[in-house]
C-alpha cells in the first residue's frame, strides 16, 4: 500500500513539473502570460508544501502533517481546477474555436468544482463531513443561508443577464443617470467606466431591477441632441442651412440618417432650435458635441447670425460715433498695410488698396474648417490675417499637403479673376480671421483701370506656374509610391503561387 502510495505521489510530482513547463511556454505569449503567472505561482506554492510535508514527516508530528495535508490537497485541487478550465475555455474554446465564456459563468463552474473537492478533501484529511453538518445543523444553516443571501441574489442575477443579454463589454449603456462603458461583468456585479474616466461597481441585484438604456442597440448609431437660441431676425431656413453645413463635415456623424434641424420654441428673446444627429461612435460623445458647438459659432459669425444675450436690466454705456469710425479707421488701415505685401495687387495704388479694405470682409473659420475645397467654384480670394491654414491638392487620386499658409498670405486669387474652380482645398489648422475679397468688390476698384489688369495677369501667370511645378513633383512621387505598392503585391502574389 505504501509503494502505491509512493507511486502515486511520484505521478503526481511529474505531471505537476510537466504542467509547470508547459506552462511557461504558454506563458511567453502575451494574452494568456496573466493567467499562466498565477498557476505557474500555485504549482510553485503546491511543491514548497509538499517540500515541507516531506520535511516534518519524519518527526512524527501528526497533527501538523494533517494541517500539511489539507493545505497540499487543496493547493493540488486548485491548481487542477484552474489548469483544466485555462486549457478547455480559453486554449480550445476561445482560441480554437473563437466561443468566449462569460467570466461569471467561469466562476461559477470554478466555485461549484472546488467546493465539492474541499468537500472531499475535508473528508479524507481531517474527516469533517460538512454535509452531515450542514443538514444537522438548522441553526447553522440559517446563519450561513443569511450571510451568502446577497452573494446569491448577485450570483443568480448575473447569471440571469448572462442569459438575456441586455448589454455585453464594451457596450455604453445608462444607468440611473450615469453614462459608462461596460468593462466587466462578474458574479458579483457590473463595472462600468463613466465618461469622467471613473470607475462605477454595480450589484448585480440592483441593476437587474432597474432601467437600462443601451447606446449601442439595436444599432451602433445613437441620437445626440442639444438646443440652440438665435435671433429672431433671422430666417429659419438660414439658421438651418448655417448648422448643416457644419454637421456635414463632422467626422463621427452619419450622413445616412440625415441630420435634423428643427424649430422648438420661440422664447422669451431667441428662436430655439434643436439639433439631432446620428453619432457613429458614442466614445466621442463629447468631443464631437464640443465640436459641433464651436464650430457653430465661427458659422454663425460668418453667416451675420446672431445669438442674443439674455434679456436683463442694464445700465447702457454710451460708444461715440467719433470712437466707432477710430476703430474702423485703424482697421482698414492695417488692412491697406497687407494688401500692400500681396504681390498681385502692387500695381493698385493706395486708394485703391484702401477700396478694397472697404468693400472685403473679415470671416472666422475654427481648426478643422475647410475655407473651400478644390473643385467648387469661386469668384473670391482670402487673405490670412491671423492664424494658418493647409493647401491640399489632388493628384493621381492621392491627396498631398504642399503648403502652410500663414498671416499676410493668401490663395483663391485665379477664381477671383478669372472665376476657374478651386485648384486645392484650404483647411484651417488653427482658428483663423481670414478676409475676403469678392468679384465685385475687386470690378469696382479696377473698372477705371483696367491697364493694371496687363500686370496681374503676368504675375499671376509666374504664380500658376509654380503650383504647377509642385503638382508635378506630387505626381511624381505618387508614381513612386505606387511603383513600390504595385512591386509588393507583385512579390506576395509570386510567394503565395510559390508556396513560400
Amino acid at each position: 500500500m505504501d509503494l502505491d502510495i509512493i507511486l502515486i505521489d511520484t505521478f503526481l510530482n511529474i505531471v505537476g513539473l510537466i504542467l509547470l513547463c508547459v506552462l511557461r511556454v504558454i506563458g511567453k505569449k502575451r494574452r494568456f502570460q496573466k493567467k499562466t503567472v498565477f498557476l505557474i505561482n500555485i504549482f510553485s506554492l503546491y511543491f514548497i508544501v509538499r517540500l515541507l510535508k516531506i520535511a516534518v514527516d519524519p518527526l512524527g508530528f501528526t497533527k501538523l502533517i494533517q494541517w500539511i495535508s489539507l493545505i497540499e490537497a487543496l493547493l493540488l485541487a486548485l491548481a487542477v481546477i484552474k489548469t483544466a478550465m485555462f486549457a478547455v475555455l480559453e486554449l480550445i474554446l476561445n482560441s480554437r474555436k473563437g466561443v468566449e465564456i462569460p467570466k461569471i459563468i467561469q466562476d461559477t463552474i470554478f466555485v461549484i468544482f472546488y467546493f465539492f473537492l474541499i468537500m472531499v478533501i475535508l473528508k479524507e484529511t481531517l474527516n469533517i463531513n460538512l454535509t452531515s453538518i450542514l443538514t444537522t445543523s438548522a441553526v447553522l444553516t440559517m446563519v450561513l443561508g443569511l450571510s451568502i443571501q446577497d452573494n446569491l441574489s448577485n450570483l443568480f442575477s448575473g447569471l440571469a443577464i448572462q442569459l438575456e443579454k441586455p448589454f455585453s463589454i464594451g457596450e455604453w449603456i445608462e444607468f440611473e443617470g450615469v453614462k459608462g462603458k461596460v468593462k466587466e461583468l462578474n458574479w458579483r456585479s457590473v463595472k462600468l467606466l463613466t465618461l469622467e474616466n471613473d470607475l462605477l461597481i454595480i450589484p448585480n441585484n440592483k441593476i437587474i431591477k432597474e432601467n437600462v438604456v443601451n447606446f449601442n442597440r439595436p444599432t451602433h448609431l445613437h441620437i445626440a441632441r442639444f438646443n440652440v437660441g438665435v435671433s429672431y431676425k433671422h430666417p429659419p431656413n438660414d439658421v438651418k442651412q448655417s448648422i448643416l453645413s457644419i454637421l456635414r463635415e463632422e467626422k463621427d456623424i452619419a450622413h445616412e440618417p440625415k441630420p435634423i434641424i428643427r424649430l422648438v420654441d420661440y422664447g422669451d428673446f431667441s428662436i430655439t432650435y434643436e439639433i439631432r444627429y446620428y453619432l457613429t461612435n458614442f466614445n466621442r460623445i463629447l468631443q464631437i458635441e464640443d465640436s459641433i458647438t464651436t464650430k457653430i459659432w465661427y458659422a454663425f459669425r460668418r453667416d451675420g447670425i446672431h445669438i442674443p444675450f439674455p434679456i436683463r436690466d442694464v445700465n447702457l454705456r454710451t460708444i461715440s460715433d467719433d470712437h466707432l469710425a477710430r476703430e474702423r479707421e485703424n482697421e482698414i488701415t492695417n488692412l491697406v498695410t497687407i494688401l500692400k505685401k500681396v504681390d498681385i495687387f502692387t500695381p493698385l495704388s493706395d486708394d485703391e488698396l484702401r477700396s478694397l479694405a472697404l468693400g472685403g470682409r473679415a470671416m472666422f473659420f475654427a481648426a478643422g474648417e475647410s475655407v473651400i475645397k478644390e473643385g467648387d467654384e469661386g469668384d473670391s480670394m482670402f487673405l490670412v490675417l491671423r492664424g494658418e491654414v493647409d493647401v491640399v491638392i489632388t493628384s493621381a487620386g492621392y491627396t498631398r499637403s504642399v503648403a502652410t499658409l500663414s498671416r499676410d498670405d493668401f490663395f483663391g486669387e485665379r477664381s477671383l479673376m478669372t472665376g476657374e474652380d478651386r485648384n486645392a482645398t484650404i483647411t484651417a489648422l488653427t482658428d483663423c480671421k481670414i478676409f475676403i475679397i469678392d468679384k465685385a468688390n475687386f470690378k469696382s476698384v479696377i473698372s477705371a483701370h483696367q491697364e493694371v489688369l496687363t500686370q496681374i495677369s503676368e504675375i499671376l501667370s509666374k504664380r500658376e506656374f509654380e503650383l504647377h511645378e509642385k503638382k508635378e513633383e506630387a505626381t511624381k512621387r505618387v508614381s513612386e509610391r505606387q511603383v513600390q505598392e504595385n512591386s509588393s503585391q507583385i512579390l506576395k502574389n509570386i510567394m503565395r503561387f510559390l508556396g513560400f
